[in-house]
């Protein structure tokens, strides 16, 4: 994790002589359940590769590795701590075929704060693939987002421009004001 690649946009990503050098997932069940519970008993990340994102806005992030051809898993933790704190999102099977079962996690992001992501595979599992990623529109709406709404419209190139699609057509542009409008002063 003290090599994590900062992730901005897609990554081809290759396992193959990768370590495993984070820790095992640890779940609790009480009194709450933890953010992460990998299924069938394999709390590793094998053969790991670490990532950093940075978030500009307030927004859930998907992630996904559905195109890979192994089976993998990833974790999410807030901050660059390393060894990381517990992981606050992580999946191990949501996509794929029964033989090479792939991944895809969402997970709440905070403005102006740091996310390690771990990328790895089930059980010594690996292999190459696509890293990929989605910014939903921001969950919530201030000034501030009403300021980087209209720089994005001027042609900024935040990533958070990325997620200002509030009309849902796969794109974002100033078909997407009435529903920012609507967004941000309500119907």
């Amino acid at each position: 994790c003290p090599d994590a690649i900062p992730l901005t946009e897609a990554a081809a990503f290759d396992t193959y002589g990768a370590t495993t050098d984070g820790p095992i997932n640890v779940p609790t069940y009480s009194p709450e359940p933890s953010a992460c519970d990998f299924p069938l008993g394999d709390e590793q990340v094998h053969r790991d590769i670490w990532y950093t994102f940075e978030a500009q806005c307030v927004s859930t992030v998907r992630l996904t590795t559905c195109e890979s051809n192994f089976d993998t898993k990833l974790a999410v933790y807030e901050g660059l701590a390393c060894p990381p704190a517990p992981a606050i999102a992580c999946n191990d099977d949501a996509c794929g075929t029964d033989l090479a079962r792939q991944t895809q996690v969402e997970f709440q992001t905070h403005e102006d704060r740091s996310y390690l992501i771990r990328l790895g595979g089930y059980s010594g599992a690996f292999g190459q693939g696509t890293l990929t990623f989605e910014l939903a529109p921001p969950t919530r709406t201030s000034l501030r987002d009403f300021a980087l709404f209209s720089r994005c419209f001027e042609g900024a190139t935040e990533f958070c421009c990325f997620a200002q699609d509030f009309n849902t057509d796969g794109s974002g542009d100033l078909d997407d004001l009435p529903a920012f409008h609507q967004t941000f002063v309500g119907p």
